[in-house]
C-alpha cells in the first residue's frame, strides 16, 4: 500500500504544473469555447489516473519522480523535485527531521508513510461513502416521482432540477416548473445527458476522491462542474435570441434561490456559478474560427509539455577498470612515492604534484559523457612548526603525514566517490562535478587563483555558498552535499616549495583533510575546517 501512495504522491505533484497550466489558460482564453474547458480537464484525469507516460525534450514537468521509491531507506532522505532552489531549502529539513539516528533500528520515514498511508485510505473510503450515502438518499428522494414524459420526471421532494442516475439517466424537475421556464430546464439537463456530463461527473468525484488530499484539485473540481454548466448553457442559447437569452437567465436566477448545494455530489447536478452563468448567458457571442483554432492548438501544446515526462537520465555505461591495485587490497604501508608511480592524482596539502594531465584527462572525458575512472591522493604534512601554537603542534604531529587514497568514477549518469575505512567500503553519488576558481582577496597570497573540482548534488550552488557554509558565522547556511575532489593552485610570479599557508594564501577558506568516509554532517555542509593555528 504504501507503493501505491508513494506514487499517488507523485503523480500529484506532477499534475500540480499542469493544473496552474490550465488555470492560466482559463483565465487567458476567457472566450473559448467552453467544451474547450472539459477537454483541458480531461488531460488533468489522464495525468492523474494513467500509470505510464512517455518522456519528451518538451516536457515542462520538473521530475517524474520528486519522492524517490526508496526514500523509507535512505539514509539521509531527500526528495528531487527538479527545481533546484526548492531541493536546496526543503532537503535540509528532511534530513535533518527524518534521518535514522546511530543505533536505530528503523528509519522515521518507515513509521511515518505507512502512517499517511492509512490516513489517506480513510479519506479516500470516507469521500466514497458520502458518495454512496448522497445517492441513497437521493433515490428515496426520487422514487415517488411521476413521469412527466419520457425520461423526464417531477417530484414534490425536488427543490431544484437535476439529472440523477448512471446507464439511464433521467431527468428530475419541481413542480413548480411551468411553461417557457420548463422547456429551458428541460433543454438545459437534456443537453447534459447528450454530453454524458452525468458519467464524466461521477468519473471527476471518483478522481477527486482518490487525490482528496491535492487542495488544487478541490478548486479544480469546482471549475470543472462551472464549466460542464457553462457548456451546456451555450449549447442550449447558441440559437436563441437575444430576448430569449433574458428569459434564460431568469430561469437560471429563479433556480438558484432554491440550490442545494450539490456541488461536490457525484450523481446530481447543482446549479452553479449562476451569477458567471447568467453573464456568460447575457453577452454570449458565437466564438470565431479562428479563437476555436487557437484553444485547440493551446490544448495540444498543454498535452505535449505536461503529459509527458521529462527525458531521464541515460542508461550507465560500463565504467573502466584502473590499472591498478584495488582500494581494500592497498598495503598499510603505501606511500606517496608508489602512489606517484601508480599514475594516481596526487595533491599535496592541497596541492597538485603529480596527475594533472590524468586529472584534465578524465574531466574532458566525463563532460562528453563518457565513462572514466581515476585514483586522487590526499597527502596532508603540518609544514612549519612555527606556524602552530606548541601545544597543538606537538599534540598532533604524530598524527601526521596522512595520506587518503579515493577513486572518483563517472558511467555517464553519475559520478562516485570510493572510500576504504577500517575495511569498509563507502560509497557516495553524485549528479555533477563542478569546476570554481577561487582569486584570494589578500595581498599576501603566493599565488593567483586556485581551481577547485567538487562533487555535488547542486548544479547551481557556487563556491561562494560552499565557502560561507565552512565559516562558523555562516553555520546555519545549508550547502548541498558535496566532496571536494581536486585542487590546484596556480601561480604567475614564484613558485613556492612548499604549499602556501593559510596567511599566505589569504582570507578564503584552508580545504580540509578529507576523511575516508565523510560524515552525513561534513558531506551536507561542505568542508570542515581544519583546527586554528596561531598568526
Amino acid at each position: 500500500m504504501t507503493a501505491l501512495f508513494l506514487e499517488l504522491i507523485n503523480r500529484s505533484i506532477s499534475v500540480t504544473w499542469l493544473l496552474l497550466a490550465v488555470f492560466l489558460l482559463r483565465f487567458i482564453l476567457k472566450k473559448m469555447p467552453k467544451r474547450i474547458n472539459g477537454v483541458l480537464w480531461l488531460l488533468v484525469a489522464v495525468r492523474l489516473l494513467c500509470p505510464f507516460s512517455v518522456e519528451s525534450i518538451f516536457s515542462l514537468i520538473p521530475s517524474a519522480e520528486t519522492v524517490p521509491a526508496d526514500i523509507m531507506t535512505m539514509a539521509e532522505p531527500q526528495i528531487h523535485s527538479g527545481v533546484s532552489s526548492l531541493n536546496y531549502h526543503v532537503n535540509p529539513v528532511i534530513e535533518e527531521t527524518f534521518a535514522p539516528t546511530t543505533g536505530a533500528s528503523v528509519n522515521p520515514l518507515q513509521i511515518w508513510i505507512p502512517v499517511l498511508a492509512v490516513v489517506w485510505c480513510v479519506g479516500l473510503f470516507a469521500m466514497l461513502l458520502y458518495a454512496i450515502l448522497g445517492g441513497i438518499r437521493l433515490m428515496q428522494k426520487v422514487k415517488t416521482a411521476v413521469c412527466l414524459s419520457g425520461n423526464v420526471y417531477q417530484s414534490e421532494f425536488v427543490t431544484s432540477p437535476f439529472v440523477f442516475g448512471f446507464v439511464k439517466p433521467k431527468v428530475y424537475l419541481p413542480y413548480s416548473l411551468t411553461g417557457q421556464e420548463l422547456s429551458y430546464v428541460i433543454a438545459h439537463e437534456q443537453s447534459h445527458i447528450r454530453r454524458k456530463d452525468h458519467v464524466w461527473k461521477m468519473m471527476g468525484f471518483c478522481v477527486l476522491a482518490l487525490y482528496w488530499y491535492h487542495p488544487l484539485l478541490w478548486v479544480a473540481y469546482l471549475l470543472f462542474c462551472r464549466d460542464m454548466e457553462l457548456a451546456c448553457d451555450e449549447r442550449v442559447i447558441k440559437d436563441l435570441g437575444r430576448e430569449e437569452r433574458a428569459d434564460y437567465t431568469q430561469t437560471l436566477l429563479s433556480c438558484s434561490t432554491k440550490q442545494r448545494g450539490l456541488a461536490v455530489c457525484p450523481l446530481a447536478f447543482g446549479e452553479v456559478g449562476v451569477k458567471e452563468r447568467v453573464k456568460h448567458a447575457l453577452n454570449y457571442k458565437k466564438p470565431a474560427f479562428w479563437l476555436i483554432l487557437l484553444a485547440v492548438l493551446a490544448c495540444i501544446v498543454v498535452a505535449v509539455c505536461f503529459l509527458t515526462n521529462p527525458k531521464s537520465a541515460k542508461n550507465p555505461l560500463k565504467v573502466p577498470e584502473l590499472n591498478m591495485i584495488a582500494l581494500e587490497e592497498l598495503p598499510a604501508d603505501y606511500s606517496l612515492e608508489q602512489a606517484k608511480k601508480d599514475g594516481c592524482v596526487v595533491m599535496e596539502d592541497g596541492d597538485v604534484s603529480c596527475g594533472q594531465e590524468t586529472w584534465e584527462e578524465f574531466y574532458k572525458t566525463t563532460k562528453k559523457g563518457k565513462a572514466a575512472a581515476v585514483r586522487v591522493v590526499h597527502y596532508y604534512t603540518l609544514g612549519d612548526p612555527e606556524r602552530y601554537a606548541p601545544e597543538l603542534y606537538e599534540q598532533r604531529k604524530k598524527e601526521y603525514p596522512k595520506m587518503f587514497v579515493m577513486d572518483l568514477t563517472y558511467d555517464g549518469v553519475t559520478y562516485r566517490t570510493y572510500h576504504f575505512e577500517e575495511g569498509k567500503e563507502n560509497v557516495y553519488e553524485y549528479p555533477y562535478l563542478m569546476r570554481y576558481e577561487w582569486t584570494p582577496d589578500s595581498s599576501n597570497a603566493t599565488f593567483d587563483y586556485e581551481i577547485l573540482y567538487v562533487a555535488t548534488d547542486d548544479n547551481q550552488v557556487t563556491w561562494d555558498d560552499i565557502y560561507r557554509g565552512m565559516l562558523s558565522s555562516y553555520s546555519h547556511t545549508y550547502v548541498p552535499r558535496h566532496e571536494t575532489v581536486y585542487t590546484d593552485y596556480i601561480y604567475t610570479d614564484t613558485t613556492p616549495t612548499v604549499a602556501p599557508s593559510s596567511e599566505q594564501r589569504g582570507n578564503g577558506p584552508t580545504l580540509p583533510e578529507p576523511t575516508v568516509a565523510p560524515s552525513s554532517e561534513q558531506r551536507g555542509k561542505g568542508p570542515i575546517l581544519p583546527e586554528q593555528t596561531k598568526n
